[in-house]
């Protein structure tokens, strides 16, 4: 029989899973553009654990000048 403690727990491996599945995966910079608006930002500590993002954050730099 389970506590009430046991019910409550989460798992991480499920966190991570979910977290990992919801987490946007653009391809272009225009992709990449359009999940910024939607998450409103992405501290760059996130940012930086996404190396694919490098050249699409450089290519709409280029565009915004």
């Amino acid at each position: 029989m389970k506590t009430a403690d046991e019910f409550g727990k989460l798992d991480q491996s499920a966190i991570d899973l979910v977290r990992e599945q919801a987490w946007p995966d653009p391809e272009t910079p225009d992709e990449l553009h359009d999940a910024l608006l939607i998450m409103g930002g992405v501290p760059s500590v996130e940012a930086g654990k996404h190396a694919s993002w490098k050249d699409k954050y450089d290519s709409l730099i280029t565009r915004a000048v």
